[in-house]
């Protein structure tokens, strides 16, 4: 039999039915967690060079001075043009549309053409935040634990995503 145990980061046990940002939903052994339908499924399609475009417009500026500085310094094309593509792939998830599906089988994330899905019997902890869910796959709270996550923000559809996790910790 699986459990759920719900904390708060900020002040211990939560109460009540509202999840709120900042506690998380500790899913230990959850079998099964996937085999009964939640709410509606949710799509969110998050693209933040067209979403958030102060976010997104620095990007190919901060390349084109990165390229200047490496090119006053080195006065050599090749590692220009290396300083410039280490700019440009370190940020490639602002220029890339990414695509979620959260459902009942568990959370479908597509960037271009590979798809990933996590069932949610893999996700050991839930962890809400202000901006988004960070989906744990180990059950531990190691610094590096986060490398082995999935974050998947709101985007527009906070309360939708939010049903979701409710409905998780209501099926336990």
């Amino acid at each position: 039999m699986s459990t759920s145990k719900v904390t708060s980061t900020d002040s211990g046990v939560r109460s009540g039915s509202k999840v709120r940002p900042g506690s998380s939903v500790q899913r230990p052994g959850s079998a099964g967690a996937g085999s009964t339908p939640g709410p509606n499924p949710v799509v969110l399609t998050l693209w933040p060079l067209v979403s958030r475009r102060a976010l997104a417009e620095p990007v190919p500026w901060l390349a084109l001075a990165l390229g200047l500085i490496a090119w006053f310094v080195t006065q050599n094309e090749i590692l220009t043009g290396l300083a410039v593509a280490a700019v440009v792939l370190s940020a490639w998830r602002y220029f890339v549309p990414v695509r979620f599906q959260i459902d009942a089988a568990g959370i479908h994330q597509r960037v271009l053409s590979r798809r990933r899905v996590v069932h949610w019997t893999a996700v050991r902890r839930v962890e809400l935040r202000d901006t988004g869910v960070l989906l744990r796959f180990d059950a531990g709270r190691q610094p590096l634990d986060v490398f082995n996550s999935l974050y998947v923000p709101y985007g527009g559809k906070r309360a939708e995503v939010l049903a979701w996790f409710e409905s998780l910790e209501a099926r336990g």
